[in-house]
């Protein structure tokens, strides 16, 4: 994975910023299946079913045109290898490791603080990570509790899960109840 160093800047949103609001993508993606032994959890790679899962993955979202602008990861070895798949997928401009996605303290809270964060540049971002958080952070962005695909992540999501997310507005005004899921792709292979 090539990796390069996005322009991300304490961007929060002051009375005196302009921001020239664009819709947003937000993809929210639980890694891929990962072996349960190794010699951390944080070296934990993907099975050989885990890969099979993140390529089918990969191939949906390519097959939906996804794009993506920034794709931020876990310095987990089953999150950076399942970001390796989507990248080919979806052609991001940057790649960042950032340790705030593994972090077992860090929660709903400061993954949306990390969003909000990222240049205004970015229109289309990516978050590779791990559950319970981020379908909690799907369903606290979720405005609409009613939505069957909010519903589905209320209690978590299975690996290789992807939530897709629209948002109107600067990265830095993220907010609970703020943006809609439009889709939740699975990296589903069969037996």
């Amino acid at each position: 994975m090539n990796i390069e160093y996005p322009k991300l800047r304490n961007a929060r949103c002051s009375v005196d910023t302009v921001h020239f609001v664009t819709m947003k993508t937000l993809v929210l993606v639980r890694h891929s299946k990962a072996a349960s032994m190794a010699t951390s959890d944080e070296e934990r790679p993907l099975t050989e079913k885990g890969q099979a899962m993140a390529k089918n993955l990969a191939s949906q979202l390519k097959a939906e045109g996804l794009k993506v602008d920034l794709m931020l990861v876990s310095p987990a070895k089953r999150a950076r290898e399942t970001g390796q798949y989507l990248a080919k997928a979806t052609k991001p401009s940057s790649i960042a490791i950032n340790k705030t996605i593994y972090a077992p303290r860090n929660g709903v809270g400061s993954i949306i603080d990390m969003l909000h964060d990222v240049d205004e540049e970015y229109t289309s971002v990516m978050v590779v990570g791990h559950e319970p958080t981020l379908s909690m952070v799907g369903y606290a962005l979720s405005a609409d509790r009613s939505n069957p695909l909010t519903q589905d992540i209320a209690f978590g999501m299975s690996t290789a899960t992807a939530i897709i997310m629209s948002y109107d507005g600067a990265w830095c005004d993220l907010n609970e109840q703020m943006a809609t899921i439009k889709a939740l792709p699975h990296g589903v292979v069969e037996k």
